[in-house]
């Protein structure tokens, strides 16, 4: 076909069709975009068609803790009437092959190739030559990457983001009580909190203030050595209490008490075990998973643990918990699209469509 003149007329070598990341096979994290669903803010912007497409089914992915491959499905809450794990999410849309020369590192996340910042012409070209060969012969990807060594490629099947130091992730102050929610604390906290707010505004501290100042005249008029002035104590120690807390309530909503810091999260911690939370999934669940990452965390920081030890803990404990709740636990960025057709190609043919493609 590729030889007829029609073939390259009004060409644009792409296609609109959608393409199932099960059989693409590249990484899935993208594809689990909700944007353009039902009740999104890009819903005005995609069909109906697309928003009741049917769920593309189990996606294969390689877990690095329990080291196999496994399945998972879209785990994404639906707010219209398309069928469960479908709506949109699942596909992508192939890039068109012009001008892929000069869009190394390749796929959807520009993981697949060497990276080297030269925009010329022949920086290009040289970035395009490790791409296309890594994609073409998928072998070459566990041979080398700007970003892990072989033995980590191979034992990661393929390059994983990891963090590369001990790391902390930092909520700061003023969404502290929104992260807060999360975790397993009373709901009437926050529901005075949120009457704090709503009520009050930016005189928030003025309960505190007025409580205290009752409490003291209390305190200063009560007769010592009556019942009715033990009573008068007592209420006045109470009201201090309750200004105390109201206090606490209104300087933490102000991000008073400075950002919250956890961890430390190990070096070599995958980012998206974290990055790809499910913030859809019910509450009592994130907050199940918060609470065993940071008992993990604190079990790893002091007892010290390290190597087998605290891989250990992460593996039983930290990485369970938060796959559970992980919207995407797909972290082989470089994997995938590679076909059939790829192996009954010959070298000579792989490298003549390599040329190909430098000059579209």
């Amino acid at each position: 076909m590729v030889e007829q003149p029609e073939f390259w007329q009004e060409n644009f070598l792409s296609t609109d069709a959608r393409v199932p990341v099960n059989y693409v096979g590249t990484n899935s994290a993208r594809s689990m975009a909700t944007n353009a669903t039902d009740g999104h803010m890009w819903e005005d912007f995609s069909s109906d068609t697309f928003r009741s497409l049917p769920s593309v089914g189990a996606i294969s992915y390689f877990n690095p803790f329990t080291r196999n491959d496994e399945l998972y499905t879209p785990r994404h809450r639906n707010l219209g009437s398309a069928p469960i794990g479908g709506g949109g999410p699942g596909f992508y849309r192939p890039a068109s092959l012009m001008s892929v020369w000069a869009t190394a590192p390749l796929l959807h996340n520009n993981s697949l190739g060497h990276f080297n910042n030269d925009p010329s012409v022949k920086g290009r070209l040289s970035a395009f030559d490790d791409a296309i060969h890594k994609l073409l012969y998928p072998e070459r990807r566990l041979l080398n990457s700007d970003y892990a060594c072989a033995a980590q490629l191979a034992k990661d099947h393929g390059l994983i983001w990891r963090t590369q130091t001990q790391t902390y992730l930092q909520v700061r102050g003023t969404e502290v009580p929104l992260f807060l929610r999360r975790m397993p604390l009373p709901a009437w906290l926050f529901r005075f909190s949120e009457w704090l707010t709503e009520t009050l505004g930016g005189w928030r501290a003025a309960p505190t203030i007025v409580l205290l100042t009752v409490a003291f005249v209390i305190l200063l008029s009560a007769r010592k050595g009556t019942g009715k002035s033990r009573q008068a104590r007592f209420a006045g120690y109470g009201l201090i209490l309750a200004a105390l807390l109201a206090g606490f309530v209104a300087y933490l909503d102000t991000g008073g008490f400075g950002d919250l810091r956890i961890g430390p999260i190990p070096a070599g911690t995958p980012v998206n075990l974290l990055a790809n939370i499910n913030p859809e999934v019910p509450a009592d669940e994130i907050k199940a998973a918060l609470k065993a990452t940071v008992d993990g965390l604190s079990e790893i920081q002091t007892r010290q643990l390290d190597g087998e030890e605290k891989e250990k803990v992460f593996r039983d404990k930290i990485a369970p918990a938060l796959l559970k709740v992980n919207k995407c636990p797909d972290m082989v960025m470089d994997k995938g699209h590679f076909f059939p057709w790829f192996a009954d190609m010959s070298a000579d043919d792989k490298e003549s469509l390599i040329e190909l493609l430098k000059t579209f």
